[in-house]
Parts: C-alpha cells; sequence; structure tokens
C-alpha cells in the first residue's frame, strides 16, 4: 500500500486527479461580504458527494490563499459580481465564471467517472 501511495505522489506531484484528492474544491470568498454565499455553495457541494472547504479572508490575501490552495484541483473565486448573479469562477486554468449549479454538475459527473482530466473544454 505504501509503495502504491508513494508511487501516485511521485506521479502526480501532490496534485491529484479530481477523484482521488483529498480536498477537491477550494472555495475563496474575496472579502468578508461573500463569505455566506461561500457557505451556502459549500453545503450545495458537500450534499452533491464533493469534498470542499472554504478558506476565509481572515486567512490572508487571495493572491496567498490561491497559493496556498495550489494542490486543490477547483478553485471556485466567488467575488460581489459572481454572487450576485449566482455565478463561481473556477480557477483552473482560469475559466470564465459559469453557474454554479452547472459547475457543481459537471464536477460531480467528471469526479464520478473517475476522469483524469480536471475539466472538458
Amino acid at each position: 500500500m505504501e509503495r502504491a501511495v508513494a508511487h501516485l505522489i511521485e506521479q502526480h506531484g501532490g496534485a491529484f486527479p479530481a477523484w482521488l484528492a483529498p480536498v477537491q474544491i477550494v472555495v475563496l470568498p474575496v472579502s468578508g461580504a461573500e463569505e455566506a454565499a461561500a457557505t451556502a455553495l459549500r453545503d450545495r457541494c458537500r450534499r452533491a458527494g464533493l469534498r470542499i472547504r472554504v478558506v476565509g479572508v481572515e486567512v490572508g490575501s487571495l493572491a496567498a490563499r490561491v497559493r496556498d490552495a495550489r494542490l486543490v484541483p477547483y478553485h471556485f473565486i466567488l467575488g460581489p459580481a459572481e454572487v450576485s448573479r449566482g455565478d463561481v469562477a473556477v480557477r483552473r486554468r482560469q475559466l470564465p465564471a459559469r453557474s454554479s449549479d452547472l459547475v457543481v454538475e459537471d464536477v460531480r459527473a467528471l469526479i464520478d467517472a473517475r476522469n483524469p482530466r480536471l475539466w472538458t473544454d
């Protein structure tokens, strides 16, 4: 078992595919005003069976929080514009904002399929 895990860590550099990652999504609110929306999104993702955590503004700047979560497959950024529209900005390779309901469904489908890709283009 140890060899298998060591091989996976070496192969992926710690950045596991979404279905294998201990934390699949990190939600990063831009300011304290978006923390309630971040909590609601976290709860919706947990109901969908996703492993998620919210990293609030008290931890540091947005850039520092993104950098700290660099091994997490998906970063959901919530700013005032996203919250007002019900969207979420998905950071992987800087994808445009999409409906949060569609994003949760897409991530769940990729993980269920054990797809090694993080996103379907």
